[in-house]
């Protein structure tokens, strides 16, 4: 939306990145669908048998950043619950599966990535399954199933590339390698400058 609203220029790669993804988007939903996303909160709490869940896609009060990453301090674990009280915490944005607790006990649960799971460790890296979790709430509490199935990957690529999807080689990159490129500023710049992505935002 900070893209299609103009608040990003030309000058900075990853912005150019941000727009050029946002300008193919644009072209390729429904201005209903731009509209649902607009009028989306970043934040919502619902209640499910008297449990309270904070649901967000990263931290409540932004989108970006790493404080919530798996091996945030624990302090930064409280302040989320302390700011935002609740009994459960959901949300995305790392890429990893996770669970992990406030020090009152609060549980915090990352359901991990459908299309680009990442694993810091080396040998885990392996594994390119589609992940997510399976939240069963009733009388008793909350039960956790953490999942994750194959799907085939090279189907994905071959459909980004009938698709045109911009940066289609940092895309091919990810789901092979679970190795996200989009902050590597040369490989932005370099890719930008080929796809002259920069006169067709113009």
């Amino acid at each position: 939306m900070e893209a299609l609203d103009g608040q990003y220029g030309l000058e900075d790669c990853e912005e150019v990145y941000l727009l050029k993804l946002s300008q193919y988007l644009s072209r390729n939903i429904s201005s209903k669908h731009i509209q649902t996303i607009r009028e989306t909160p970043l934040h919502v709490i619902r209640e499910v048998e008297g449990i309270s869940f904070s649901i967000s896609h990263n931290h409540p009060d932004k989108n970006w950043g790493g404080d919530l990453i798996h091996h945030a301090p624990q302090e930064r674990i409280d302040e989320l619950f302390e700011k935002y009280p609740c009994d459960v915490a959901v949300y995305g944005h790392i890429h990893e599966q996770m669970l992990r607790y406030s020090s009152k006990g609060q549980m915090l649960i990352n359901p991990g990535s459908v299309g680009n799971p990442y694993y810091p460790w080396d040998a885990l890296r392996k594994d390119f399954r589609a992940q997510y979790a399976i939240l069963e709430v009733n009388e008793h509490g909350v039960s956790i199933n953490f999942r994750k199935v194959f799907y085939d990957r090279e189907k994905e690529i071959e459909h980004a590339r009938q698709k045109e999807l911009p940066f289609f080689e940092l895309y091919t990159e990810q789901i092979r390698t679970s190795i996200n490129q989009t902050h590597n500023r040369t490989r932005l710049e370099e890719i930008i400058a080929r796809e002259a992505y920069i006169k067709d935002l113009q």
